[in-house]
């Protein structure tokens, strides 16, 4: 389960906007980019706080869903 000191973001100016999860020791690239978030990018990170990502793009659905 990832803590909240565990995870990591940072939000770059006009560049876009990356998330990280520190798994095992080693941080992980959950998600970089801009625009919605698939919720297929989070299948690997279910612990990932929902405070900090809490609604993403359901490609079955085609819709924003919360998580």
């Amino acid at each position: 389960m990832l803590k909240e000191w565990q995870v990591l973001l940072l939000r770059v100016l006009e560049v876009g906007i990356w998330f990280a999860a520190k798994v095992g020791g080693v941080w992980e690239l959950v998600w970089d980019g801009n625009g919605s978030i698939y919720c297929s990018d989070l299948v690997n990170y279910p612990d990932y706080p929902i405070d900090m990502i809490p609604e993403c793009y359901d490609e079955i659905e085609g819709k924003i869903v919360n998580r």
